[in-house]
């Protein structure tokens, strides 16, 4: 298990939320924010929202190092953030 500075993690979740939010909104104008691709990426996005969520409050807790760990559905492969 590998330990990042808080602040490099977060970067880290930032962007991956950031190209999770854009990926949505594209396939949301392709094929329609109701088709199967755009709901599972949304609840991905959502996954990494409530992640995000979690990191600030423990870090608030905790201090400045914490270890999350998100596991994708979609992938069953964990990333570490």
């Amino acid at each position: 298990m590998v330990i990042i500075c808080s602040s490099l993690r977060k970067k880290i979740l930032v962007n991956k939320i950031k190209k999770k939010r854009s990926q949505m909104i594209f396939l949301g104008g392709k094929f329609g924010f109701t088709d199967k691709q755009t709901v599972e990426c949304s609840q991905e996005l959502d996954k990494l929202l409530n992640l995000y969520q979690q990191y600030q409050s423990k870090n608030d807790k905790k201090g400045k190092w914490s270890v999350l760990l998100f596991q994708s559905e979609s992938k069953k492969t964990a990333d570490y953030v």
